[in-house]
C-alpha cells in the first residue's frame, strides 16, 4: 500500500464524473463491503474520517487509512483496498 500514499491525481478513462473511493474486500471470487460491519461508524470514531454526502470518501489518502483499518479489525478476511468510483454516462 505505501506505493499508492504518494499520488497526487487520480485518473480514470475517459470523461466520467468520479463520485470517490469505496473500500472493498475481496475473497472467494466476491466483494465484501465496509458498510457490512458498521464501520463507517467505527472509522469516523477511530480516525475521523467520514463518507461525504454521497457515501464515498472523498479522499484516496483517506481511503486507504480506511482499507487499513478494516484489514486491521475484525473485517472479513479478504484483500481490502480503496476501489475508485465513476459514473460515466450512456453514451460511451
Amino acid at each position: 500500500m505505501g506505493r499508492w500514499r504518494g499520488l497526487n491525481n487520480v485518473r480514470h478513462f475517459g470523461r466520467g464524473e468520479i463520485l470517490g473511493f469505496e473500500p472493498l474486500g475481496f475473497y472467494a471470487m466476491s466483494f465484501h463491503s465496509w458498510l457490512c460491519g458498521y464501520f463507517p461508524e467505527k472509522v469516523n470514531k477511530e480516525l475521523q474520517i467520514r463518507p461525504v454526502g454521497n457515501g464515498f470518501i472523498a479522499d484516496f489518502a483517506e481511503a486507504i487509512e480506511v482499507a487499513d483499518y478494516v484489514r486491521g479489525a475484525e473485517g472479513e478476511p479478504a484483500i481490502w483496498l480503496p476501489w475508485l468510483v465513476v459514473r460515466y454516462d450512456r453514451g460511451l
